[in-house]
């Protein structure tokens, strides 16, 4: 049995984005965030530890580092500060309540 072990709740959504490894940019599928990480659908496997930016549209980019994978199920840790992500996810939220 799988145990939650997040501190806060992470808002699902269906958005597409992209994902910068070093200078390769892969397709994503933004699948819930929060504010301190978000799972993502990618069509490129990522090796955990890998440091990403996650781009979600006209909303802006997120750096982080690949937590865990699975498949092509990827848990991204942001590593941006609060600060950076908060005007991100804003946006995102406006975006979903139209």
């Amino acid at each position: 049995m799988k145990t939650e072990q997040r501190a806060e709740t992470r808002t699902q959504t269906v958005l597409d984005g992209s994902v910068t490894v070093k200078a390769e940019r892969i397709s994503c599928r933004l699948k819930d965030i929060s504010s301190h990480g978000a799972k993502i659908n990618s069509v490129s496997p990522l090796m955990a530890g890998t440091e990403i930016s996650l781009s979600v549209g006209p909303f802006g980019s997120i750096k982080g580092v690949v937590a865990w994978s699975s498949k092509n199920d990827v848990g991204i840790k942001f590593t941006d500060s609060p600060d950076k992500i908060e005007p991100i996810l804003l946006g995102l939220a406006s975006y979903a309540s139209v």
